[in-house]
């Protein structure tokens, strides 16, 4: 218990190839307190909201506990203290049910098109529900900013403004043998990308 609280939580890891080595079973998923979007956006300074506030949203929930019901005994003691296996078939249908393009936050830069970014990621259960939120306002602190979410853009000699809205939920997940828990937050952010048209 003591190891886990003090490991650092990995930040920004990029999709990979990959799928997941074990067979699924089901563990026991919980809900969680549902104000995790308001205590983040609480905890946050402007430098963060003004770029991405979050919400709650109840098609996240319910495609985040079909995604965190995949996890087997194996990967939930093999990631209760890091990111989802990145290109795991937990994190593949993870961004299909939530029709994401991708897991990569760096998809978001020097882009002319619309892009919706989702991730799946741990905190130790042996958190409580007061200390995941701090992780996860920690980690948003490592997101957000204007090297993963540029607010404007350039390409093809045309200038784009960028905006955010972003989506977050959070379950807790225990093993059948009841020997490890973890929290799977989810997290969907949504760049909409608008055309700077400059006077004559």
């Amino acid at each position: 218990l003591a190891l886990a609280g003090i490991m650092a939580v990995s930040m920004l890891a990029g999709c990979k190839d990959g799928s997941s080595s074990s067979t699924p079973t089901e563990p026991d998923v919980n809900p969680v307190d549902s104000s995790l979007a308001n205590y983040v956006n609480s905890e946050l300074d402007a430098k963060y909201t003004n770029i991405l506030k979050l919400s709650a949203d109840s098609t996240l929930d319910s495609a985040l506990s079909k995604a965190a019901a995949m996890i087997d005994e194996n990967e939930l003691k093999a990631t209760s203290t890091n990111w989802i296996t990145q290109g795991s078939a937990i994190q593949n249908s993870f961004i299909e049910m939530v029709k994401a393009d991708t897991c990569d936050f760096n998809d978001f830069k020097d882009t002319t098109k619309d892009t919706v970014v989702a991730d799946l990621i741990i905190v130790p259960g042996n958190f409580t529900e007061d200390g995941m939120k701090d992780q996860v306002v920690t980690m948003m602190k490592g997101i957000i900013n204007t090297n993963n979410m540029p607010t404007d853009g350039t390409s093809g000699g045309k200038t784009y403004n960028y905006t955010y809205n972003g989506n977050i939920a959070v379950v807790k997940v225990e093993s059948n043998s009841g020997e490890y828990s973890a929290y799977v937050v989810g997290l969907v952010v949504d760049q909409t990308v608008k055309e700077v048209v400059t006077g004559v």
